[in-house]
């Protein structure tokens, strides 16, 4: 018997890949979506006195997370101090209420405030 043979029953079929792949792409649809629904209540969270020189200092702070995160080899966030959608609470897309914290510090956050 080949090894093809004898691992036969362990290779998926076409119509189980088919599927597979359609699960993934609801799944990849589903994060664009999410991503695309942070990303527009980021936006709204902006205020009209916001200039250039301040959403400069918002991008450094993504800059600053992305190096922390290649230097550190583990993830690094911007976090809002005061959430944008807190329950009790909602606070603005400033750099005055962003601060770059190791990811999981965020995650354990979530989204909450804390005084």
């Amino acid at each position: 018997m080949s090894i093809i043979e004898e691992n036969a029953a362990t290779i998926p079929n076409q119509s189980v890949l088919d599927s597979l792949s359609i699960q993934e792409a609801d799944i990849n649809a589903k994060i664009n979506a999410l991503n695309a629904a942070r990303k527009l209540m980021i936006k709204n969270r902006i205020p009209k006195w916001v200039d250039k020189e301040h959403m400069f200092l918002i991008k450094e702070a993504y800059k600053l997370a992305a190096l922390r995160t290649k230097l550190f080899g583990f993830q690094w966030h911007v976090d809002h101090e005061v959430p944008l959608n807190g329950k009790t609470v909602s606070g603005l897309h400033v750099i005055e209420n962003l601060r770059v914290i190791p990811g999981i510090e965020n995650i354990v956050k979530k989204n909450k405030y804390a005084q």
